[in-house]
């Protein structure tokens, strides 16, 4: 759940995915606006459910030696801004 207070700008707060090899560089890094699925920002000063998909070559981890991964979000807008119920689910295909 997110709640967009403000959006300074028109500008919702980025969503990052940063993939760090053993050695701690980054060997991945993807960002992109905070949106729902219709590509508009969320409406202000309600909470809304927000899902993020992200596709990660475990190629490149296991290249790496493994690694963190690492999702925030990147408030550079300086909005105000509230999240609940965070969580993350990583599915391996085969």
């Amino acid at each position: 759940m997110v709640k967009l207070d403000e959006a300074p700008g028109g500008k919702a707060p980025l969503i990052v995915y940063n993939i760090d090899g053993k050695d701690g560089k980054s060997v991945f890094y993807k960002s992109e606006r905070m949106k729902l699925p219709s590509g508009s920002n969320p409406p202000l000063n309600k909470w809304v459910p927000m899902s993020f998909i992200m596709k990660i070559d475990t190629e490149l981890l296991n290249s790496e030696g493994g690694g963190a991964l690492k999702i925030y979000f990147w408030n550079n807008s300086k909005a105000t801004m509230w999240y609940d119920d965070l969580s993350i689910n990583i599915r391996e295909r085969l």
